[in-house]
């Protein structure tokens, strides 16, 4: 799911760069390319408004369903189960909307976190599911490069050269 997939290297990354300190604002370390990340969170699709649909065809898939079978796929602790419990408590909260619209904006409004739960519990529905496979990018790069490759050898002589030129003046 695109949108577990965005927050969570989002999140990691920053959790990284707290970290690796003056490291992750370097060229060449890899962090220059991070910020694409929130590119990648506003393409295809705000995020949050991709959010919002899954959480309206969830409420579809519960009035087609019903109720009763809702009630039933609520029931344990697995992610379809949390699906299910975050359904009905959002559809809940919505029932006296009925079909006014003025009144469903602001109830949607109200309660904007439940619509995000559920929206967050259809994608771990979606990740618990999905087919499992490597990176599709394959192989991985290393990206640290040092500072230098050479080292000075004599910068002790260098250093007594400038400190004896130094007590001459």
């Amino acid at each position: 799911c695109k949108i577990k997939a965005i927050e969570t290297s989002i999140d990691a990354v920053h959790a990284l760069r707290q970290e690796v300190g003056s490291y992750g604002l370097m060229h060449g370390t890899g962090f220059e390319l991070a910020d694409m990340l929130l590119c990648c969170k506003f393409a295809e699709g705000d995020s949050r408004i991709l959010m919002q649909k899954l959480a309206r065809d969830r409420l579809k898939r519960l009035a087609k369903e019903g109720p009763i079978s809702t009630l039933f796929a609520a029931i344990g602790f697995s992610p379809e189960a949390k699906e299910a419990q975050a359904a009905i408590a959002l559809a809940k909260v919505l029932a006296p909307a009925g079909k006014d619209n003025n009144k469903m904006a602001t109830l949607l409004d109200e309660n904007w976190k439940l619509v995000y739960e559920l929206a967050e519990a259809v994608a771990e529905t979606h990740l618990s599911k999905g087919k499992r496979q490597g990176l599709i990018e394959g192989k991985t790069e290393s990206r640290f490069t040092p500072a230098t490759v050479e080292f000075d050898h004599d910068w002790q002589n260098k250093l007594k050269s400038l400190d004896q030129k130094t007590l001459k003046k």
